[in-house]
This record gives structure tokens, sequence and C-alpha cells, in this order.
């Protein structure tokens, strides 16, 4: 007897169901505008423009910005030289900061230290007359090479220096006092005493326990 043949069934190819794409919220669209206000340091300038979705996102925000454009000041060391501000405070769409350190750019301090010549630097946290503690990074370069004992008494004629500036002067005062670099005529003859100098500078100063 014939065995019957098995009818094969054809499986029914499934068309997969496309799903209704959800539009998508394009984020971009969300984000607001903000202007950044310089401290009462500078003026409150406007200083740029910075987008965020929710102001809460701003605060605590770093804002490194030339010091040369902050002051409409364009020597040589004010271009080298960078402010940091910290959002603090957001009024409507105005972003206010307050001022938190400075830097000089190491590049600039690069090209003043050539050979035969020898590089001081000196850290030290100072207190103001207002209480405010200011770390402080001071950067003395020399004409020539000079002793062990040479940069020791030039630490100990800098560090007096600012130690003594700092307490007599309030937080504003001693920030824009560095920033001028002021000190540089200030400390020369004192530090030319003991050996001959080619620049004096604040390298780097950051504030350690107040708000501007």
């Amino acid at each position: 007897m014939a065995k019957k043949k098995e009818k094969r069934t054809k499986a029914v190819k499934k068309i997969p169901i496309k799903k209704t794409a959800k539009s998508k919220v394009d984020k971009w669209k969300l984000k607001k505008n903000y202007v950044v206000i310089a401290p009462k340091l500078f003026e409150e300038k406007e200083i740029s423009d910075i987008v965020a979705t929710d102001e809460k996102n701003l605060y605590n925000r770093v804002i490194r910005y030339p010091y040369s454009s902050l002051v409409n000041k364009f020597d040589e060391l004010s271009q080298y030289t960078t402010v940091k501000l910290r959002i603090t405070e957001v009024k409507g769409k105005s972003a206010h900061t307050t001022f938190i350190g400075s830097q000089i750019a190491s590049s600039y301090i690069g090209s003043l230290a050539r050979r035969k010549r020898s590089i001081i630097n000196e850290f030290m946290d100072v207190t103001t007359k207002d209480n405010s503690v200011v770390r402080v990074k001071i950067t003395i370069i020399t004409r020539n090479r000079i002793s062990s004992s040479a940069k020791t008494a030039m630490r100990k004629v800098i560090g007096d220096f600012i130690r003594s500036k700092s307490s007599e002067t309030t937080l504003n005062e001693f920030i824009m006092y560095i920033l001028s670099n002021k000190i540089e005529n200030d400390v020369r003859k004192d530090l030319q005493k003991i050996a001959p100098i080619k620049k004096v500078l604040i390298h780097k100063i950051e504030i350690k326990n107040t708000v501007v």
C-alpha cells in the first residue's frame, strides 16, 4: 500500500507590525540662554552666554575667562592671565558669578625661564584683613643662577611681604593688587639686595573660604 504523501504546511511568514515612532523631543529646544555676569569686583559686566535646560544645572559651574577681556587691558601679562569664576546665583536670565582664583599660563613662565637662570617657587596661605584665606603661588625668576641660601633668603623676603600686604587689605583689594602685578615693583628693591631679578609673579591664587 502506497504511503500517502504528507502535505507540508507552508510556514506563514509573520509580518512584523511596525510600531508608531514616538516623536522625539528636541532637547536643544528645551535649553534656555543665560547671560553670565562678572562679580561686583569687575563691575558686573556681561561676559558671555551659557545654555541650560534648568537653572539648577548652572550652580557651581566654573567659567574661565581671559583677564585682559574682563578689564580691557591688553598688556603681555594680562593676556596670559585667566580668571576663574563660579556661578553662585541665578536671577531670571542672569547667572551671577563669584571670583574663585586666577592663573598665569605656564607657557609664559616657561618663556622667561631660560638657561642659566634660577626659578624660585613658593606656596603659602595668607589671611586678609577681612579674614579671608587665599592660597598664593609665587614665582621669582633671577637673571643668573643663584645659591640655595640665596633662594631661601628670597623666599623669606617675598613671604613676609605677601603676609604683611594681605593683612593690611580686604579680599577684594588684595585680589586687585595681585592681578595688577604691582608686587614686582614693590618688592624688587629688597630682592635685588640678594640677587639680580628678572621677574616676580603671583603665578596663581585661589580663594579658600569665602565668596567675593
